[in-house]
């Protein structure tokens, strides 16, 4: 291999001054001018050479640079997703020994670190308790509601032909100038109401089997409820509670009341 120009330039005047050639002899000037050729070639194919060397090493370096950027990049990712796991399942992330975000290990690896292990706690349950009685009478909203006039449509006073024409069935049953029977059709009746009703004062009395008072005295209501609500005396009994024109009276059965009696103050004899 020719390893200089110099070289080169021996070998091609030794080629020329060859006996081989027949004694042809190139003309004048022509060895320099050849080897001035030759060594053009030889010095391009070295710039070629060093030209693609300085390539070679220029995509080297680019490709080194962004292979280092892409890696980066996605180290930054994956610690991106590990954070924000981590954030969506309530667990703080994995601190490193300088103070960074270490990756979540991969499957069959044990991640280690320096935090506490967790711990799991057991949250005892607590039976709820009956909450206790507030203190107060206690008000009975079942039955009719027998207010201080009357039930429903049925109101004291009204005679006779007014309880037809509210729609009211009268059903005598004994008495005459005071009659005592069953009423039926009357608006917000619950099970069998009785009056007792005068010729000269009309209804006198009302007498549902299953009723309350607005203030919530009825079926079921004790005799201490009773006397609390209406604030009476009672020493085991109930009197009358006078509401003006009208008063309730209390049938009783046990300490407790049976029912309620709605009665007029004038009643003229009846009822």
């Amino acid at each position: 291999m020719i390893t200089s120009d110099d070289e080169l330039d021996a070998k091609l005047r030794q080629l020329f001054a060859d006996d081989r050639l027949g004694g042809l002899q190139p003309k004048e000037g022509a060895g320099e001018t050849i080897v001035a050729g030759a060594r053009r070639r030889r010095n391009r194919r070295k710039t070629m050479t060093a030209a693609g060397g300085v390539a070679m090493a220029s995509v080297l370096v680019v490709g080194g640079v962004t292979f280092a950027k892409v890696q980066e990049r996605d180290t930054q990712a994956a610690m991106s997703t590990a954070a924000s796991q981590a954030a969506a399942s309530g667990a703080a992330p994995e601190s490193t020994g300088g103070g960074g975000t270490a990756l979540p290990a991969p499957p069959g690896q044990t991640s280690q670190s320096n935090s506490a292990p967790l711990t799991t706690s057991t949250t005892q349950k607590t039976t709820p308790t009956t909450a206790a009685k507030p203190d107060g009478p206690t008000k009975i909203m079942t039955g009719s509601l027998l207010g201080h006039s009357g039930l429903g449509n049925l109101t004291l006073g009204m005679t006779e032909a007014q309880l037809t024409a509210a729609g009211i069935i009268f059903a005598k049953e004994s008495g005459t100038t005071c009659a005592f029977g069953k009423v039926t059709k009357v608006t917000g009746q619950v099970g069998d109401i009785r009056i007792y009703l005068s010729e000269t004062a009309g209804v006198t009395a009302i007498l549902p089997a299953s009723s309350h008072t607005p203030e919530g005295v009825g079926t079921g209501s004790t005799v201490e409820d009773v006397g609390t609500i209406y604030k009476v005396p009672t020493n085991g009994q109930l009197p009358s509670v006078n509401l003006g024109t009208t008063s309730y009276e209390f049938a009783l059965s046990n300490s407790k009341v049976k029912s309620v009696v709605l009665k007029a103050n004038n009643r003229q004899g009846c009822g």
